[in-house]
């Protein structure tokens, strides 16, 4: 573990969260009907400055890193990157002679940049690009949550896997995004908001098309009944993979060709338990079963908010597709698009639970912030997880 990127990273993380609690602070007091109007039109600036402080101190950061900080970036980045600089005007020439295949608006960013710009600026609107919409979405559920645990765990969870999985991070962003405005009965920015995240990878369907089934059953008056028929498909499907992958290959490859074909290039591998991360088994799932717990605790007592059910069981979604990996190796990645909602759920509870308990409030703050510290410190740091923990700034 290098010590020096360590205190990078930690201080990167301490002012970004610094500065949203500032901001929340500053809401707070736009809220409170004790300000006159013209103090909340200052206050509200100083709402903006704190949060542009917050956004860009991590895409700075990104923005500064060399190329070797992230797997992926020698996969699809630097290839792009290179034949977009020597490509001529036409955007489409340049996406029909990709050495490596992305979504269009991928594709489009990574040529503006080559063309125009250069790698940190890409570095930079990538990072941008997944902290923005995350930073939003935890805002419009600010009456539920507080946005500073939200980017806590946005930081500790997946920052530095958006260093490297860029695209996916990008896509994970917005469909959270469109999933805070269908909260607020928006659906046609909710409807926007997906279709962008499609465009930046295209396995988001698959992850829509669990979330439509999750609130159909939601909506049910056979709740129970389908939500059992459910678990039993969804154990048949992990232990029966093997018998059912060809037609699992005919359906997942009409949704989404990239998963298609994963499921038959790791179909020949068979199926191994080793390849089930621990790191991520363990840390997320004691993430998820603390809140789990909490929500069963406050609704035994009717304090509960009605969102909370459904993003727990699209959660639940993230362990199982972990698990899952033993199958598909692929299958982590799709569990990562359920996971990112741990950014809205576990604040949520948090918020509902114990707000009127302060004894309560700093067990379960301890109890959750260091699994969660605990997986970036020894899934991200200490084994190197996506290739992003010795930090190096580019000569």
């Amino acid at each position: 573990m290098d010590l020096k990127s360590l205190v990078i990273y930690l201080i990167t993380f301490s002012i970004a969260i610094f500065f949203t609690k500032l901001t929340e602070m500053q809401i707070a007091l736009i809220d409170s009907k004790n300000h006159i109007n013209r103090n909340k039109a200052a206050i509200r600036i100083t709402v903006i400055i704190f949060s542009i402080i917050a956004v860009f101190t991590p895409c700075i950061l990104a923005a500064l890193r060399d190329v070797t900080v992230g797997t992926d970036i020698s996969g699809y980045i630097l290839p792009n990157f290179s034949v977009a600089k020597f490509t001529g005007d036409s955007f489409f020439e340049f996406y029909k002679n990709m050495p490596n295949q992305t979504e269009i608006f991928f594709a489009f960013l990574i040529y503006i940049c080559g063309k125009y710009f250069n790698l940190p600026i890409l570095f930079f609107l990538i990072e941008f690009l997944v902290f923005l919409p995350t930073y939003l979405a935890a805002f419009n559920f600010r009456n539920e949550i507080s946005i500073s645990s939200s980017v806590t765990i946005y930081l500790f969870l997946f920052y530095n896997f958006s260093l490297s999985g860029m695209r996916q991070s990008i896509a994970m962003a917005f469909l959270l995004l469109a999933f805070s405005y269908y909260y607020k009965k928006s659906n046609t920015k909710a409807i926007v908001f997906t279709a962008v995240a499609f465009l930046f990878h295209s396995s988001v369907i698959i992850v829509v098309a669990i979330i439509l089934i999750v609130y159909f059953i939601e909506s049910s008056k056979y709740r129970k009944q389908l939500y059992a028929c459910l678990a039993a498909a969804l154990v048949a499907l992990f232990f029966f993979y093997r018998n059912i992958a060809l037609i699992a290959y005919e359906i997942v490859s009409f949704v989404n060709p990239r998963y298609g074909y994963y499921i038959m290039r790791y179909l020949n591998n068979g199926f191994k338990w080793e390849d089930v991360i621990a790191s991520e088994l363990l840390f997320k799932t004691l993430i998820f079963c603390i809140a789990l717990f909490s929500i069963m605790f406050f609704y035994k007592n009717k304090k509960g908010s009605i969102p909370i059910v459904p993003i727990a069981v699209i959660c639940l979604f993230g362990r199982y597709f972990t698990v899952f990996n033993a199958n598909m190796y692929e299958s982590l990645r799709l569990a990562y698009y359920f996971d990112y909602l741990l950014i809205l759920l576990v604040p949520m509870v948090k918020r509902k639970c114990y707000s009127k308990n302060f004894d309560s409030q700093i067990v379960i703050n301890g109890l959750i912030t260091m699994p969660v510290f605990l997986y970036w410190l020894y899934f991200i740091m200490y084994i190197g997880a996506y290739g992003t923990n010795n930090f190096i700034f580019s000569s």
